[in-house]
């Protein structure tokens, strides 16, 4: 799915370009509802694979089950804004703009018709950046968002979700550009302090593990590998590095490597 994913972005972006790039090939292209923002994948009960693409007016899922012809199954529009994510728990899609307020819920259930299930948090946040689900806790967090860090509970009713109360407070020096959370821990792109942010996510609210600056210091994006012992950063500046980080021990993490994918680009 994770390479269908990647074909997908990269030919939604620049399906104009000659270049395949290392190792790819293009497979199929989709164009309906663009520009793109943002991309996430559903996997279907029966094996079925969805890209959901985030556009600067909507959502749109996509049966990519063949990627030589994708097939459009469903558009739900909401909002303008040139921000958009979307995160996945269950059978259900969770959406979030800068232009709306709350959180948007598609039912995949029938991803081949899905509908729009709810609308839920419109009194706490007014807009939010993004959007991260721990999905071995059902937690759903709003990085990003205009009230801080808030947080509901997906487990019971993933529709009309209980609101747990704020993660993270509220400001410039708490604002998460984007956020992880797996295993027990908290990943936190702190794009205002130029900070990795890691959290004890087994307590509510979380508790601060560490804060380690990265090289640009306006940190974009920060994901971790599936042992929960590298973590990799970008800084969304104009010639900057991807960073990598030894989080073996989350209270101290360590500088390795980096590299610099393109000195007249800012990685994002």
């Amino acid at each position: 799915m994770y390479i269908k994913k990647a074909f997908l972005l990269a030919t939604t972006l620049a399906a104009s370009v000659a270049a395949q790039g290392v190792n790819c090939a293009l497979l199929g292209t989709f164009n309906n509802h663009g520009p793109f923002n943002d991309i996430w994948g559903y996997t279907a009960p029966n094996g079925d694979e969805y890209a959901l693409l985030g556009t600067t007016t909507g959502t749109v899922v996509i049966d990519v089950t063949n990627p030589s012809s994708p097939v459009e199954t469903g558009w739900f529009p909401w909002g303008s804004s040139s921000w958009r994510d979307i995160r996945t728990y269950g059978n259900y899609a969770y959406v979030v703009t800068e232009a709306t307020s709350g959180v948007r819920v598609i039912d995949l259930s029938n991803p081949n018709n899905p509908t729009t299930a709810n609308t839920f948090g419109t009194g706490i946040s007014s807009s939010s950046h993004n959007v991260c689900i721990d999905v071995s806790t059902g937690i759903l967090y709003l990085p990003g968002s205009s009230a801080g860090t808030p947080a509901w509970d997906l487990t019971t009713n993933p529709t009309n979700p209980t609101y747990l109360g704020l993660a993270g407070g509220t400001g410039n020096g708490n604002y998460f550009h984007d956020l992880c959370v797996e295993n027990g821990y908290g990943y936190g792109s702190m794009i205002y302090n130029g900070d990795l942010r890691i959290w004890d996510a087994t307590t509510f609210p979380p508790t601060v593990l560490s804060d380690t600056g990265t090289p640009g210091n306006f940190t974009h994006n920060a994901w971790p590998n599936a042992a929960g012992t590298i973590c990799v950063t970008t800084d969304e500046t104009s010639g900057s590095v991807i960073k990598f980080f030894d989080i073996t021990n989350k209270s101290n993490p360590q500088p390795l490597g980096q590299f610099t994918p393109n000195s007249n680009s800012i990685p994002h």
